[in-house]
């Protein structure tokens, strides 16, 4: 029997790199900064990434106090998100209703933090959002209206670190 998140990953290999071929390219924005801080940051994935993640979004709310950060997540790593206080509301991809729920906000900024899988940058394209970023790799980028070089070899944590405060327009005080 076939887990939900081996599903997911076979759909992505399979039809992720021809839908995300099929999507317009996005138009660079200059404009950095926000007017009423809403967010939404999707990171599938499992746990080590979801821990590496947090130091950038804590050091984002310290820097923006009224910054409301919404996370979209598989429920694996729900768990991570939910103790953290400056996380305003968690989605799961494996709900419907949390999907719809998503379809229906807008947000100032998405930030993709997927390192190499396509559906979640397809699915970015498709939720309102006035700026959308996420890693320069696999031809993601060309979905958002700006992006980052991903390296292997350089650690993960200072990876989204820079992805997340370059996405804001913030120093990077790694």
């Amino acid at each position: 029997m076939i887990s939900r998140i081996e599903l997911i990953k076979k759909i992505d290999a399979a039809m992720g790199p021809g839908l995300l071929g099929l999507l317009p390219k996005a138009s660079p924005v200059k404009k950095r900064g926000l007017k009423a801080g809403k967010i939404l940051v999707i990171r599938p994935g499992g746990l080590g990434d979801a821990l590496l993640l947090l130091p950038a979004l804590k050091s984002v709310s310290r820097h923006l106090p009224g910054l409301c950060i919404d996370m979209l997540c598989e429920p694996r790593n729900q768990a991570v998100f939910s103790h953290a206080p400056y996380i305003s509301r968690i989605f799961s991809y494996q709900n419907p209703a949390d999907l719809v729920r998503l379809a229906a906000r807008h947000y100032e900024l998405i930030i993709d933090a997927e390192q190499s899988h396509y559906l979640s940058a397809v699915l970015a394209r498709f939720l309102r959002a006035d700026r959308r970023t996420g890693f320069k790799v696999n031809n993601r980028e060309r979905v958002y209206s700006g992006s980052i070089p991903y390296a292997h070899d350089r650690y993960e944590a200072g990876l989204f670190w820079e992805l997340v405060h370059a996405s804001l327009g913030l120093a990077l005080d790694f």
